[in-house]
């Protein structure tokens, strides 16, 4: 399915929240979500909305990457679409683009190579202006940069003895507790659902800031009125999550075959 809000086309992994179709240009909002995705996963989820598609995940990338920066409100719709007259401009991302495509990349292939940011920044970042460490497109994906190697979640994760597996599922409560005992605030993580072996993956992990880009517990119930992505819900902390390894490739910068993940062991109880 293809939600198409304002003439972009809200494909796969980038639309995680939809809004219903809301769109909510008032920019009063009061935390900003930082979500990264699993890379190996947010491949699937675009691979299980349309089997033709294709993957282009590079050899650089090795770690979880960012999503995007949302800002966030308690209390009604998160703003959407904000303050047109920036629109976005890849020239400006120039300074940072070699980085981008190892810790922001779009891994879609025959997609355009800024999709994803074109997205983050239109329907995001453009919200998020009114914060002057994030006032224009440069410094907000330089943030993003900043946090996603700052709270890099695979060096979290594997000190607390959670690696990417093929052979082992994870408890998604493991996950969220060694987030927090690292960061000493609560997280929020999503799971991509596989229907037809009742399978869970690891998909998406949230950590918040306040205006002041200190880190804050995601509110929990911030969920309740936020649809998510179809495939995609809210990891059961009991449940047992796959998190696969990010499939080898030949080089750098070279795009990598088409990923579909092999079907896990599936551990009966």
């Amino acid at each position: 399915m293809l939600i198409v809000v304002c003439g972009l086309v809200e494909s796969a992994a980038y639309r995680r929240r939809n809004n219903n179709g809301i769109i909510n240009r008032d920019q009063k909002w009061d935390y900003l979500t930082f979500t990264q995705f699993w890379p190996q996963v947010d491949c699937l989820s675009w691979q299980i909305l349309d089997p033709k598609h294709k993957c282009n995940i590079t050899e650089d990338v090795t770690s979880w990457t960012v999503h995007g920066i949302w800002p966030s409100s308690n209390s009604s719709d998160d703003p959407s679409f904000c303050n047109s007259s920036k629109p976005f401009d890849l020239d400006l991302l120039e300074p940072i683009r070699a980085k981008l495509h190892t810790f922001w990349p779009n891994v879609y292939a025959n997609t355009p190579e800024d999709e994803l940011w074109s997205h983050e920044w239109n329907k995001h970042g453009r919200c998020a202006t009114t914060l002057p460490a994030l006032s224009d497109e440069l410094t907000f994906f330089t943030q993003g940069l900043k946090w996603v190697q700052q709270y890099n979640l695979i060096s979290i994760l594997s000190k607390a003895g959670i690696k990417p597996s093929f052979s082992t599922p994870v408890l998604a409560l493991d996950i969220e507790n060694a987030i927090q005992n690292e960061l000493n605030v609560k997280p929020l993580m999503v799971c991509e659902h596989i229907k037809e072996n009742k399978t869970d993956y690891i998909y998406e992990i949230e950590i918040c800031f306040d205006k002041s880009l200190n880190l804050i517990d995601c509110p929990s119930d911030s969920y309740e009125s936020r649809p998510l992505i179809i495939g995609a819900e809210r990891c059961s902390k009991n449940a047992l999550v796959w998190y696969p390894p990010i499939s080898p490739t030949s080089g750098p910068k070279k795009p990598r075959r088409n990923l579909h993940l092999r079907s896990p062991q599936i551990i009966e109880n």
